[in-house]
């Protein structure tokens, strides 16, 4: 019985299910905003006490941050600027 037709198999995995799983296995590691990133792949990044997790679809980048719930989607350039945002807010916290 295949996963599709099983009724007590687990929902596929998509972008909406991934960010959940992302707190245990985020994905690869995203050490760059310009790393090429492959389609449908989950990447994370690890800022401080925040996971965020993107994933490149056919419409751009998707990102997911854990702790502040934020959402968003763009180009690699969007992706960077919110990276930098959420690390200035980390680094502010720390200090």
């Amino acid at each position: 019985m295949s996963a599709a037709t099983d009724p007590g198999a687990p929902p596929p995995l998509t972008f909406r299910t991934a960010p959940v799983l992302a707190l245990f296995c985020p994905g690869r590691a995203l050490r760059s905003p310009r790393q090429r990133l492959e389609p449908g792949r989950l990447y994370g990044v690890n800022l401080g006490d925040e996971w965020v997790t993107v994933i490149r679809r056919a419409d751009g980048l998707h990102w997911r941050a854990m702790r502040a719930g934020d959402l968003g989607s763009g180009s690699r350039g969007d992706l960077e600027a919110y990276l930098r945002s959420r690390l200035e807010q980390a680094k502010g916290r720390a200090a």
